[in-house]
């Protein structure tokens, strides 16, 4: 049918491709590749903050190998490491809590005031409403703060990892292409481009 949209329509499988107004939806690999650069930002920025706990990390890492290898060469049994010995419970804890808020905070203020991440925007996607490709660019506050919640929340735990792991695979079998965090936060990722 002539101006008809290609993309709006669905699968045999009965996902879909494109939004209810025909804009088309992001592919899996697209959304992943956009994490992956998302991941190397925020793991630079993550290391510029942390650098204060970075650098006495590394010395006693560095004094805790010579030691163990000083050991060795004597015969005698290498030194036990303990984490403790690396690094401390508060260590542990500000590494933790500011890796969690610079990841919540970057996926709020990047969803609200740009409706994608510097990830999402290399790789030419977006994140709107369900069914609305064409709506404004950026979020609203609650739901650019629930995505973000949803999507980081998992990382407070290790034994939470399978959940985001889930999450990210979601959109691959889910008739919309949605994540949990999208079906949470009752939005889509498309292409810009």
């Amino acid at each position: 049918m002539p101006g008809a949209n290609p993309y709006a329509q669905q699968s045999l499988s009965g996902k879909a491709f494109a939004t209810a107004d025909g804009v088309r939806l992001a592919g899996w690999w697209h959304r992943f590749g956009a994490v992956m650069i998302d991941g190397i930002l925020l793991s630079i920025v993550q290391m510029i903050i942390l650098l204060p706990i970075y650098i006495p990390v590394v010395q006693r890492m560095q004094q805790i190998f010579a030691q163990m290898f000083a050991d060795i060469e004597a015969g005698r049994e290498p030194t036990q490491v303990v984490t403790s010995d690396i690094y401390s419970t508060s260590d542990q804890v500000i590494m933790s809590v500011a890796t969690i808020v610079l990841m919540a905070a970057y996926n709020v203020l990047m969803l609200k005031f740009r409706g994608a991440t510097v990830g999402k925007l290399i790789t030419g996607l977006r994140v709107v409403p369900v069914d609305q490709g064409h709506a404004p660019r950026g979020l609203s506050w609650s739901s650019a703060v629930l995505r973000a919640l949803v999507w980081t929340a998992p990382s407070i735990s290790g034994c939470l990892y399978l959940l985001q792991i889930v999450d990210g695979l979601f959109p691959v079998w889910q008739s919309k292409r949605q994540s949990l965090h999208d079906l949470a936060a009752k939005t889509q990722v498309v292409r810009s481009r």
